[in-house]
């Protein structure tokens, strides 16, 4: 290993990414990226691709002139990706190639067998390793047996392995606190960090945006759950969109000027998880409008435009220990947040300021408050989407010399 106190002057940062934005977590990188190098580090980006037939990291140059990075990518294969995920095999070129003494690795929600392998492979090849970690997964899904692996695999990553990385990047509070005692060396990065990169292709649309006169206009975006791994009760259901298409059907009583946009997620795939809403959708079809998976452009294009932005989660330990990258980013675009008190949101989300928030005990308070949402003046909801690009989560300069601290104590 480096020796005690030594900075790692290149780092390579691997994940199942999609760049240079496809996937939140692409996002989330190269975030991490821009602060590492403003930090004086040289970044190098590994991701995947279903343009590449490569089993190993390949350099994708005109890839690298969007992202700012040298980035790699790998072929988005199962093969590829099982190898990927059961060691870190397909990166020792990469490590070993690095030009610096010292080098870190990143690895992005690792699995236990990749984390483990990247552990023994550093006491040979000597760089440090890093684990950034956004997910927490429990609970059961659909299928027994991927249950069981699910369940053995985040205990082996999160309670024991996690334990003997070099350091620890965070996404909340929550896992910050579960790792005071565990992990001596953390660092908390909750969500996106704005750039100039990031907005400057809205320029005046999203320095003095215009609303729609006639509707209030609302959006979801996201992947709210996934069809193979939900448990029969639905309990492991990460955004509980049934429940704001619930408040919106109460809604409709009172008030017809507003417009809910999704993406991310299809028409037909909700009902097949909740076919007992298909009678409200009826209702709502004027309202209610699925776009299923869209290129991003159009989703940060809505969020510009748009009054407000909805999603409802519950607290439970995935929640708590992710943070949601639609929070960060629609605050990023100057769309304001309506969400419930979950750990990430009570940290971020001012009422008032920056977002407006549900009281989850009453369901008649959350419909006013969606209500009163909708009888804001102009100027108001234009005051609420300025605000909303000061948050203090999106200012880089909040986060960079705690980067710059958590790097130094490598050791």
């Amino acid at each position: 290993m480096p020796e005690s106190g030594s900075q790692a002057d290149t780092v390579i940062i691997a994940g199942l990414y999609r760049f240079p934005d496809i996937n939140a977590a692409a996002t989330r990188a190269l975030a991490l990226a821009n602060l590492l190098e403003s930090s004086g580090k040289r970044v190098i980006l590994v991701g995947f691709s279903a343009d590449s037939a490569s089993q190993l990291p390949v350099l994708n140059e005109k890839l690298s002139a969007k992202t700012g990075f040298d980035t790699y990518e790998i072929g988005a294969t199962a093969k590829a990706k099982l190898m990927f995920k059961l060691s870190v095999h397909q990166l020792k070129p990469l490590l070993s190639a690095a030009p610096s003494k010292a080098t870190a690795l990143v690895l992005y929600n690792s699995g236990s067998l990749a984390l483990l392998s990247a552990l023994l492979h550093r006491r040979r090849a000597g760089y440090h390793l890093i684990h950034e970690i956004t997910e927490w997964y429990v609970g059961s899904t659909a299928r027994w047996w991927h249950s069981v692996v699910r369940r053995a695999d985040t205990f082996l990553r999160m309670r024991v392995l996690n334990r003997y990385c070099d350091g620890l990047i965070l996404s909340s509070q929550y896992l910050e606190q579960y790792y005071q005692s565990r992990v001596a060396n953390r660092f908390v990065l909750p969500g996106l960090i704005d750039s100039e990169k990031s907005v400057a292709q809205f320029g005046e649309k999203l320095a003095s945006p215009s609303l729609d006169s006639e509707h209030v206009r609302f959006c979801y975006a996201g992947e709210a759950f996934n069809k193979l791994h939900i448990d029969k009760q639905k309990s492991n259901i990460k955004d509980r969109l049934e429940v704001v298409i619930d408040l919106f059907f109460l809604l409709y009583t009172e008030r017809q000027n507003w417009q809910f946009d999704i993406y991310g997620v299809t028409k037909s795939d909700f009902l097949d998880v909740f076919p007992e809403r298909e009678e409200k959708l009826k209702t709502l079809s004027n309202h209610v409008k699925f776009h299923g998976r869209v290129n991003r452009a159009v989703i940060l294009e809505c969020y510009v435009v748009a009054h407000f932005s909805i999603f409802f989660r519950h607290s439970t330990v995935s929640n708590m220990a992710g943070f949601p990258t639609k929070l960060a980013e629609s605050m990023m675009y100057g769309c304001p947040v309506i969400t419930n008190p979950v750990e990430h949101s009570t940290h971020w989300v001012v009422d008032g300021h920056n977002g407006l928030v549900l009281d989850p005990g009453s369901e008649q308070s959350m419909v006013q408050t969606i209500l009163d949402a909708c009888d804001l003046p102009s100027h108001v909801v234009l005051r609420l989407k300025r605000d909303c690009q000061r948050t203090a989560l999106l200012q880089a300069a909040n986060y960079k010399a705690g980067l710059a601290g958590f790097m130094s104590k490598l050791v």
